[in-house]
């Protein structure tokens, strides 16, 4: 997206509060592992992909960008199990549910039909519930 200036001292302030919102993001939401789900939303947000206010508002279905198409979500899963399933059962533990039983109250459980669409339903679950963490800290 191409912006617009009425001058160049508008984009020196544009500049300014980018860097300083910039700052406070990576402040905020720590990527303490780049390859975290947490570092993925940091980022993300830096680099203006998507607001993970939005993201915890309205969840993954209304688009992500990197996470819109089934190959990007899959690689993200093959990238991401280990944490994805930690958060799963950490859930349960806090819960007392089964892992399966939680998983079919999530949103999109109806939507699983495969082992593609069940990477995607869990990827946008816990990119989701992350994103809420991070919005409540």
């Amino acid at each position: 997206m191409t912006k617009i200036y009425r001058s160049d001292e508008d984009k020196m302030m544009q500049d300014r509060n980018l860097k300083w919102s910039s700052s406070s993001i990576m402040t905020k939401h720590r990527p303490e592992d780049e390859n975290s789900i947490q570092g993925f939303l940091a980022v993300g947000q830096l680099q203006e992909r998507f607001l993970i206010k939005d993201i915890a508002t309205h969840g993954c279905s209304g688009g992500v960008s990197g996470l819109t198409h089934y190959t990007e979500t899959i690689a993200f899963y093959d990238k991401h199990k280990k944490e994805i399933w930690d958060m799963l059962y950490d859930l349960s533990e806090d819960t007392g549910f089964s892992v399966p039983y939680l998983m079919s109250d999530f949103d999109g459980a109806r939507n699983v039909s495969d082992e593609d669409t069940f990477k995607n339903f869990l990827v946008w679950w816990a990119v989701t519930q992350k994103a809420r963490e991070l919005e409540q800290d």
